[in-house]
């Protein structure tokens, strides 16, 4: 497969004799691309399959994002890398340079460059559990590990070291970052009930924030902190019953739009607007400026495959807020639905994968 590498430049023209207009290069995009067995557009999705448990099966797809083409490679960590990514690729993120991965079961995180080559990888130390969710602040990347006890690790990005590690609930899941805090959800294995608040500056904890049981998704936006806890498991309904929306970065766990039932599955974020999925696949916004629900769909002309199938991805590019809607049936290869920023239905393509659980953009 052949991939077009998009060029910018400015037509210089000669006019009124030999006068000149300046030509510049200046918009031209500078990618971290070393190493690369694959030539790649400037606009990049990498969306990370889980794979199944104990079967070293994880994965990156690339995709190109351009609206005019829509060039897919199935594992381009597999290509750019001639190995596996390994087992349960749990969390995707990236700054302005690399990407890192977190690989739960392998016990280890991978960078990456710009178009997927590895940089590094760094094997967590057998003292630890296995990592977990990732959030990149002030050149460091921070790790919750699942355990008794459970610990965020704070890892040097540029060296890809250990640098220290503090101390949280048992079986910490998710983590965001906002004014100068980490915020971690403690799972307790589905009895936990707080969120602890770690202070970035100090790298201790200075708060566990009460919360409904089990919290498990966590999300910083406008300057706030939302998570959504799952509730006990419910052998009845053969899962957990609550998925109830709190906000916690004040101190205390709010429940929001509890009069509505959302019953929130997945969230993302795009300026001040957290855009919600349900249980039951109903699509929300919640503003977080005015505090106000709106249930009118964000979604316009979703296929009905979408409807019924489980949602396990919800990822907007910061850059144009597209959405990106990965379902999964833990069987079977993924499959991506995206949207334009206004809701409208684009195109499907199959995830590469079984599992598509998170996505990293580069313009």
């Amino acid at each position: 497969m052949n991939y077009r590498k998009v060029f910018r430049a400015v037509l210089c023209v000669l006019v009124a004799g030999m006068v000149f207009m300046g030509c510049s290069d200046d918009d031209k995009v500078t990618r971290n691309d070393g190493g690369s067995l694959i030539d790649l557009p400037d606009a990049r999705v990498f969306i990370l399959n889980e794979g199944s448990w104990g079967g070293n099966n994880a994965g990156i797809t690339f995709y190109e994002s351009l609206d005019g083409s829509h060039d897919i490679i199935g594992d381009i960590y597999l290509q750019q890398n001639g190995k596996g990514l390994g087992d349960v690729g749990q969390s995707i993120v990236n700054d302005t340079s690399n990407i890192y991965v977190v690989v739960s079961e392998s016990k280890r995180i991978t960078k990456l460059n710009q178009a997927g080559v590895e940089q590094h990888t760094l094997s967590i130390p057998t003292n630890f559990g296995n990592p977990r969710f990732a959030a990149i602040e002030g050149g460091k990347l921070y790790v919750t590990v699942y355990g008794y006890p459970g610990y965020v690790l704070r890892i040097n990005t540029a060296t890809m070291s250990i640098e220290d590690s503090v101390r949280v609930g048992n079986n910490p899941e998710n983590i965001a970052s906002c004014k100068g805090k980490l915020y971690v959800s403690n799972t307790e294995y589905g009895s936990g009930t707080t969120v602890s608040v770690v202070d970035i500056s100090t790298f201790k904890e200075v708060q566990k924030v009460n919360v409904i049981a089990n919290p498990n998704d966590i999300l910083a936006v406008n300057n706030k902190v939302y998570v959504v806890s799952w509730g006990l498991y419910d052998e009845a309904i053969w899962g957990f019953h609550d998925y109830v929306l709190q906000r916690v970065d004040d101190g205390a766990a709010g429940a929001i739009g509890s009069e509505l039932n959302l019953k929130v599955s997945k969230m993302a974020a795009h300026n001040d607007i957290l855009y919600i999925v349900s249980r039951t696949n109903e699509c929300f916004t919640y503003n977080t400026t005015t505090g106000t629900v709106k249930q009118e769909s964000f979604l316009k002309g979703a296929p009905a495959t979408l409807s019924a199938s489980t949602v396990y991805m919800l990822t907007i590019n910061p850059y144009n807020g597209e959405f990106y809607v990965g379902t999964n049936d833990y069987v079977n290869n993924g499959t991506i639905y995206r949207f334009s920023s206004d809701g409208t239905f684009m195109t499907e393509f199959e995830s590469g994968g079984i599992g598509p659980c998170g996505a990293v953009f580069f313009k």
